[in-house]
């Protein structure tokens, strides 16, 4: 069984909920453009940056009673996850 995540993580998923909220209620209002764009990118990076925590999380506290072999296939799989 996995640690649970670290608490930045939980709070830049919190954060980002809540902005993502915020941009369905600008939708519906009919803000402007910019602003809603503004959103959703500020939106976008939190979750960029919560995968590369929880990446370094996994790595951390999983992967080094790990084979070579599936350490790599680890980096491979975030490498593909995190560059989509």
């Amino acid at each position: 069984m996995n640690p649970p995540y670290s608490q930045d993580v939980l709070q830049m998923v919190k954060t980002a909920i809540g902005q993502l909220n915020a941009v369905e209620r600008m939708l519906n209002e009919g803000v402007c453009c910019t602003q809603v764009a503004t959103q959703i990118a500020a939106a976008q990076g939190l979750m960029k940056k919560a995968v590369s925590l929880i990446a370094k999380d996994r790595m951390d506290k999983c992967l080094p009673s790990k084979g070579e072999e599936e350490l790599s296939q680890a980096l491979q799989v975030l490498i593909e996850k995190t560059n989509k």
